[in-house]
Order: C-alpha cells, then structure tokens, then sequence
C-alpha cells in the first residue's frame, strides 16, 4: 500500500526502539565530533529543511523506515490487505525509492513504479516526529518528477480506507478517487475491501 498512512500510525516510539529526529541528531552530531572539537549542532526539531534523494540499494536506514512502516500495517490491516512491495522487490529497474531527511535525518521514504502506462505510489511513510512538516508533500513532488520523467501522466495509488491523513494528503496534492486498477482488480474482494483507490493527471 501507499501509505503517508504513517504514516499516522499511532506508534510507541519508545516502546519500539525508535529514534525521534533529535535523538538521531544527537547521534549524528556525536559522530561528526572527534579529536575534542565539537560540530555546531543545532536541534533538528526547529528545522524545516527537507531534501529528498534516490536511494539505489537497501541500505540500514532503509530498512529501518520499511521495518517500522510494516509494523505499523501490522496492527492496523490483516496480511491479505497489505498489498506494500517488499524490501527485496523495491530495487528493481522498474522502481525508483526514495529517502525523505529532515536536516540530514532520514525520516520518511517513498517509491513509484513505473509501468507501460501509468505509474504507482508504493511503500510511502513519514515517521510520526515530522508530521505536518511537509514530508509527506516533498516525497509526492519527487514521485511525480520521476512519472513525468519516464513518460508518464497518470500516477496512481491504494492506501487504506481508514487513513484519514493520508487521505487528505493525497486530496490537497490533487489526487481523486478512481476504481481499482491491476494488479488490484485480480484479488479476491476481501483483499481489497478496506483499500481506497486514487490517481492524479500529471501536467
């Protein structure tokens, strides 16, 4: 699924070993101190500073973002209804995935398939301590570059009925409500009966 759904999952950070974006911050700064000179390391929380990049293999960070976003399907969605690519299937040549950081922190990451014609959001999510930071919105800006880049004016997406963010997310980014399209179409109705459909004509 296509989840800016984080998306807003009401996750335990502590609970689940989950660093919040000063946490990690702090740890990078550690890093970057040696030999007794200290970084000027400022707090990440009061940052606005957004890049998002192409990440071309799994790397650990990766892992982490897909590790906790299926956590968070897990407890909401039965293994039927969670239809996100795994780790081992998002590298391909068809996919392009990417890392959201937060002032150098990786906190979200997002992928888009490109098919003959049309492409698809996949594996979308924002950790909970960057939410309404824009993220989300700078994750859906790269995607739609990379459609257009490949040719492609249709984006389309599932996420679940139930993620009212993401919901609004997609709908201030101008997607609409549309019917299930393939692979979707071929699955059994239990599968797909707690998922909502949209996609979005790109200029």
């Amino acid at each position: 699924m296509a989840f800016y759904r984080a998306e807003w999952g009401t996750t335990d950070i502590k609970a689940q070993g989950i660093m919040t974006v000063g946490k990690l911050a702090k740890r990078r700064c550690a890093a970057r101190s040696h030999g007794g000179r200290r970084e000027n390391c400022g707090a990440v929380e009061n940052s606005d500073h957004i890049s998002v990049e192409l990440a071309p293999r799994a790397t650990e960070e990766v892992r982490d973002l897909i590790r906790e976003l299926d956590r968070v399907l897990s407890a909401e969605y039965s293994p039927e209804q969670r239809h996100g690519l795994s780790l081992e299937a998002i590298f391909q040549p068809h996919i392009r995935f990417f890392l959201a950081r937060l002032d150098g922190v990786a906190i979200g990451c997002g992928g888009v398939v490109l098919f003959e014609d049309f492409a698809e959001v996949k594996r979308m999510y924002v950790r909970d301590v960057a939410r309404g930071r824009g993220v989300g919105q700078a994750l859906l800006t790269r995607i739609e570059a990379e459609a257009l880049k490949a040719g492609l004016a249709l984006l389309r997406l599932e996420t679940g009925e139930r993620q009212v963010a993401a919901l609004r997310l997609y709908q201030r980014a101008g997607f609409q409500p549309c019917a299930a399209f393939a692979p979707y179409t071929t699955m059994a109705p239990q599968a797909i009966v707690a998922s909502a459909f949209m996609e979005k004509r790109l200029k």
